[in-house]
């Protein structure tokens, strides 16, 4: 009898233990499974950190930064152009002398000349001024406004080097015109137009071989580089040696950016943390403490 009571009081004891045991493997199964959520989720948020960095910060190709350094340098020529040339043409047309022999055709030309000029360059100063502080603010990354706004920047140079030149240059022949005729010696105002008149067809000639000429060298710098690059890419091919050197110094490269980027995330993500999640995170490591196998 004694042997069937301790059976007895002995099978309740199996029981709790095969309770807490099956309990014990649920919350460690429970845990991992949320440890591993957590790590997929900070997976994720480190690569969209890499993908947020590439994207507006990341490193600009050469051909890159020469577009953001010229786009900057056009914006602060036409700037400089369009504001010496808009007040010297409104200074000519306020210390010219007007008589009342002085043709009026004259003055209608030299009135339509005149605003047109100054319309121009001060579109072009209207452009250049607003486009330059916001490129140079937001500085040479990947997102920078000048791609965007590459439209206006070219707008831009075009009223104020093209346009805005030539309009200058009919404004000149109108001014002889105007001055000369006051002293009744339009004989000087011919001969002064002539010697205008190749000036202008120079004018014409030299913008356009310049922008040929740019063109080409642009090109050929571009093809240069693309033999370069496929010159490189065949030797290295070529030698396993320095194929496997190249590997492991992009690959250690590559290593480096992305700890310190994930050390940045991490870091900033522990600040981030509010009390809240702090004393959470706490409680539940001081109730996963207390489970014991019983």
């Amino acid at each position: 009898m004694s042997l069937k009571n301790t059976n007895i009081s002995i099978s309740p004891e199996k029981e709790m233990i095969q309770i807490d045991s099956e309990l014990f493997q649920q919350l460690l199964l429970e845990t991992i499974n949320n440890t591993n959520i957590n790590n997929k989720q900070q997976s994720r948020i480190n690569m969209d950190a890499k993908a947020l960095y590439k994207q507006h910060y990341g490193e600009l190709s050469i051909q890159e930064k020469y577009s953001y350094d010229l786009s900057k340098a056009q914006l602060k020529a036409s700037s400089r152009t369009s504001a010496l040339l808009a007040g010297f043409a409104m200074v000519a047309l306020v210390e010219l002398q007007y008589t009342e022999q002085t043709p009026r055709p004259l003055l209608i030309i030299l009135a339509v000349v005149t605003t047109l000029l100054v319309s121009v360059h001060l579109l072009a100063l209207m452009m250049s001024t607003c486009l330059l502080p916001y490129i140079e603010a937001n500085g040479c990354t990947k997102d920078s406004p000048h791609r965007r706004l590459h439209f206006y920047v070219e707008l831009s140079w075009l009223f104020s080097t093209c346009i805005g030149l030539l309009l200058f240059l009919v404004e000149i022949g109108v001014i002889f015109f105007v001055k000369f005729d006051a002293v009744n010696y339009l004989p000087a105002a011919y001969i002064t137009t002539l010697m205008l008149a190749p000036v202008f067809v120079l004018f014409l000639v030299f913008s356009y071989l310049i922008h040929k000429n740019r063109m080409r060298y642009s090109m050929e710098r571009a093809h240069s580089k693309m033999d370069g690059i496929e010159k490189y890419v065949n030797s290295v091919e070529n030698d396993p040696f320095e194929r496997d050197i190249l590997v492991d110094d992009s690959s250690q490269h590559f290593d480096r950016k992305d700890y310190g980027l994930s050390r940045s995330s991490s870091s900033h993500d522990y600040k981030n943390l509010s009390p809240e999640s702090n004393n959470r995170s706490q409680n539940d490591f001081k109730s996963a403490k207390d489970i014991h196998i019983v």
